[in-house]
């Protein structure tokens, strides 16, 4: 069994976490009228929905304010508007390790008073940046930093498909110097090269070709590395369930981007400027492990998940629609007890 998870921290377990993206903060900025979703957010604050803007959302609008995409009469709008619902003793919810703090699953140096001192202090901040838009450095500096640590996450994984493929080329690259006579009585010793030999006697170095092509393509060894890889996450027994199923959309979605790598055509490029903002995206996917609701407008988000089976997928909401299902006395929530509509990987 899974180790038994601790009580969390800060916002207890009898609330609903609902964290913040920055594109539905960013349009509180943006629209003249304020949407009908914020007066239902106000409500259902009071029927124990705990809302705080992510991290990377706080982060991201500090540089849209310092880059002066933002106005100073939206920016004020905005934090009026996000008053409203917004959890006052938590108003930014931290990634890393105090999230890890907060479900009490550090490894690490941590304490509540910080995370909470750090949370208010960025609260108070953003209400700064009305009059006084910041430097962007810094903020610049810690997105630029979640978007290295993806890329080099996928990288890392890289360089293991890498190694297993250049090992079929040095079977190919050895064999070449190799009579057919003598190819032929080394391929008879494996057995499970014997029957492409066996298709196709008369020439043993395409038979091998095919062999190493079979065993050593990417079709061949994503399955097994796939099966690796997720099941290490989900049967994980000495991890709590927030480092198990509570990473089940995080560790899919993290497999589809890089198997998506491996494409011949329209193969996806973590480097590519039009997926600059994926490594802060994924960093919204470590929030569900507490578990929590995500809400954001951005489309991008969610036809990424399209092809992705996760029972997570259903913690994820456009604003209004959270605000819909609430109208309708739904009383949405993330619940790992929800795993048992997980599909067999």
């Amino acid at each position: 069994m899974h180790h038994s998870t601790p009580p969390r921290l800060i916002i207890d377990d009898s609330q609903t976490i609902v964290v913040l993206d920055t594109n539905p903060a960013r349009n509180l900025a943006q629209l003249d009228a304020c949407p009908p979703w914020v007066d239902v957010f106000a409500k259902m604050r009071s029927d124990g929905y705990s809302f705080s803007l992510a991290e990377e959302a706080f982060t991201e609008l500090v540089i849209q304010r310092a880059r002066g995409s933002i106005r100073t009469d939206q920016f004020k709008r905005m934090c009026e508007r996000l008053s409203l619902f917004i959890n006052t003793e938590f108003p930014v919810i931290l990634g890393g390790i105090d999230l890890l703090g907060m479900l009490q699953i550090n490894r690490s140096s941590w304490t509540e008073e910080s995370c909470r001192n750090i949370s208010a202090i960025a609260w108070a901040f953003l209400q700064q940046c009305i009059e006084h838009p910041p430097e962007s450095d810094e903020a610049e500096a810690l997105i630029n930093a979640a978007r290295d640590e993806w890329i080099n996450r996928l990288t890392n994984w890289q360089a293991v498909v890498d190694s297993a493929k250049s090992k079929g080329q040095e079977i190919l690259q050895t064999a070449s110097d190799l009579a057919p006579k003598d190819l032929c009585s080394l391929m008879a010793s494996e057995e499970s090269i014997m029957e492409y030999l066996s298709a196709n006697p008369e020439n043993p170095h395409q038979a091998l070709e095919s062999w190493v092509e079979e065993n050593y393509s990417w079709e061949s060894i994503e399955p097994k590395i796939r099966e690796v890889v997720l099941t290490s996450f989900d049967e994980a027994f000495d991890r709590s369930l927030p480092e198990t199923v509570g990473m089940h959309l995080e560790v899919r979605y993290h497999w589809q981007q890089f198997s998506r790598m491996q494409r011949e055509k329209r193969r996806y490029d973590p480097r590519n400027k039009r997926n600059i903002n994926d490594g802060v995206d994924y960093y919204l996917y470590g929030y569900l492990k507490l578990p929590a609701l995500l809400i954001t407008e951005d489309n991008d988000f969610f036809s990424r998940l399209m092809e992705i089976e996760s029972y997570q997928k259903n913690w994820i909401y456009k604003p209004d629609g959270l605000a819909e299902n609430w109208m309708k006395q739904t009383k949405p929530m993330p619940s790992f007890e929800q795993r048992s509509s997980i599909r067999p990987v």
